[in-house]
């Protein structure tokens, strides 16, 4: 008989907790329900945005100047040659080589043509150093700066010593080329304190444009 009148008690008790359950996961809360948007608001903001380009057609006008097998390491826009229009420096990495982060790039610059059309001016394999020649911070060119008739490339490097340079080039309409009209650097030694800061130019390199420029031909200061 206590059988009898427990089992009806005991399935009452199953038929509550399912109906409560069945409510709980239709209706839920708006505690839940803020806390279940935090939460994905914010798994959504920790994950690094993907990399676009400015535009689709930006993106197709470049295309055309890079060689199969090469990405854009650096991208920089302004008006280098002062004529008023938006120019493209680009530094391109050759991503089908294993050992390219060794190797010196390839410095591009686009002018702008009467057409509004970008064409290429200038294209120098060993105009930028490896990607991996910064030491312990691996990538050394940190800017590429748009400057009145021109540009600069900055570089910084860190190891037992912490350097630095840039490069400076101007425009020349004559020889429609840009020439390097001087470079910065420096050097400290982390462990023994030495020192070094120098700058030159063209009276000390002489005259050398951006085609034929090659920075590890270039000496710049040095500590023993």
């Amino acid at each position: 008989m206590r059988m009898k009148s427990r089992l009806p008690r005991t399935a009452a008790v199953c038929v509550l907790i399912t109906l409560v359950a069945v409510a709980c996961s239709t209706s839920p809360s708006r505690s839940n329900s803020k806390a279940t948007a935090q939460a994905a608001s914010a798994v959504k903001s920790s994950q690094p945005a993907a990399a676009r380009p400015e535009s689709a057609e930006g993106s197709e006008e470049l295309a055309k100047f890079f060689p199969d097998g090469f990405t854009v390491a650096k991208e920089k826009r302004g008006d280098v040659d002062a004529d008023g229009d938006e120019d493209v420096i680009v530094v391109l990495q050759d991503s089908s080589d294993e050992q390219a982060m060794f190797k010196p790039r390839t410095l591009k610059v686009l002018q702008r043509n009467e057409r509004g059309e970008l064409e290429e001016s200038v294209s120098n394999p060993n105009a930028v150093l490896c990607s991996n020649c910064g030491g312990m911070v691996a990538e050394p060119l940190l800017e590429i700066q748009i400057e009145p008739h021109g540009f600069s490339l900055y570089y910084e490097g860190l190891s037992r010593v912490m350097w630095s340079r840039t490069y400076r080039f101007g425009f020349s309409s004559s020889k429609a080329d840009w020439i390097l009209t001087g470079i910065q650097s420096g050097v400290s030694d982390r462990i023994n304190g030495q020192s070094c800061n120098d700058e030159l130019g063209a009276e000390d390199f002489g005259s050398i444009s951006l085609r034929e420029f090659d920075p590890a031909e270039l000496e710049t200061c040095s500590v023993p």
